[in-house]
């Protein structure tokens, strides 16, 4: 094959940014995803909210409200539902980027800017809540940045002691996930580190939300070029 016969990947969706907050059943991964996505909002970005459990089919989740975890005959569908939910919401959110500044142009009054503000100035965010236990499980979802795909991603790791996460278990009331799920969880999940996986944020998840939220914000926020 010649060089100008080499195909040319696609670049990622600009200034796009999935973040996946992970980690065992009831560490907050639901709780902080949304607070994350309100105050990215509040910011001036596009974003939204994905819940990973919103992609089980309804026999996993009664298996796992009996206490027993998925076997990865189970995950593997489920990982690859979310993978094209999250593409398809991408695409979905830089339509709606477009479509934003097409009618702020529309109804401009006054002079043109010197500098004409492009649709990718302004940040796509989207926030995904998803265990992600084993490394093997995370490296797929790292297939959803690059070409056509998100420019940045990165895990959130809610990081819990056992027994602060089976006293939030024992409080949650009518959540499938109980405290049998708890032990299968802890006893797959595969600790991530910041060495072999530096796009993993690791975060103190026995700490409360006031405490965890700045923090990330201030990580995160950067990379958004708002």
């Amino acid at each position: 094959m010649t060089p100008s016969a080499v195909p040319i990947a696609a670049p990622p969706v600009p200034n796009s940014h999935l973040y996946i907050v992970m980690g065992i059943a009831a560490c907050g991964k639901s709780h902080i995803g949304r607070l994350l996505c309100q105050t990215f909002a509040q910011n001036g970005c596009i974003s939204d909210f994905m819940e990973g459990d919103d992609y089980h089919t309804d026999e996993a989740i009664e298996q796992m409200r009996h206490g027993i975890g998925l076997a990865d005959t189970q995950r593997w569908p489920w990982l690859y539902r979310i993978r094209e939910a999250c593409a398809e919401r991408l695409l979905e959110l830089d339509t709606e980027r477009h479509e934003d500044m097409e009618d702020k142009v529309g109804i401009a009054d006054g002079p043109a800017p010197a500098a004409p503000v492009l649709p990718s100035a302004v940040p796509l965010v989207v926030i995904l809540s998803c265990s992600a236990l084993r490394l093997m499980y995370r490296d797929f979802l790292r297939t959803l940045r690059g070409s056509r795909m998100f420019t940045e991603l990165r895990f959130i790791f809610l990081d819990c002691s056992a027994h602060v996460l089976y006293d939030r278990v024992r409080h949650r009331g009518h959540h499938f996930a109980g405290s049998s799920l708890l032990k299968s969880q802890l006893m797959t999940l595969e600790p991530p580190s910041v060495e072999q996986e530096p796009d993993v944020i690791p975060v103190n998840g026995d700490l409360v939300d006031t405490q965890i939220l700045p923090r990330l914000v201030t990580l995160l926020q950067p990379s958004l070029d708002v």
